[in-house]
């Protein structure tokens, strides 16, 4: 990962419920918080719209892709700094 990624993976079972937005908002908060993290990104491949919305409720928004070398080429959500409102 080219930087630190705030990631997430529900089962199709538990789309649509919030908990992905509600998990990765705790996650987000943690990492900036407690772990001092000054940045995050969520990397996202470009066929995944459902990933994509949920990042931008998050308030990220794409920066411009990186090619990891297992997953191809994906897109890079920056998320807002932890001093953004």
């Amino acid at each position: 990962w080219p930087e630190p990624e705030v990631a997430w993976s529900v089962f199709e079972t538990a789309e649509g419920r919030g908990i992905a937005h509600e998990a990765a908002l705790a996650a987000r908060a943690h990492a900036y918080g407690t772990l001092g993290w000054t940045t995050a990104v969520s990397l996202i491949k470009p066929a995944n719209a459902r990933s994509a919305a949920l990042a931008e409720r998050l308030g990220a928004r794409i920066e411009g892709q990186h090619a990891h070398p297992a997953h191809g080429l994906m897109d890079v959500w920056r998320h807002p700094s932890p001093e953004a409102p």
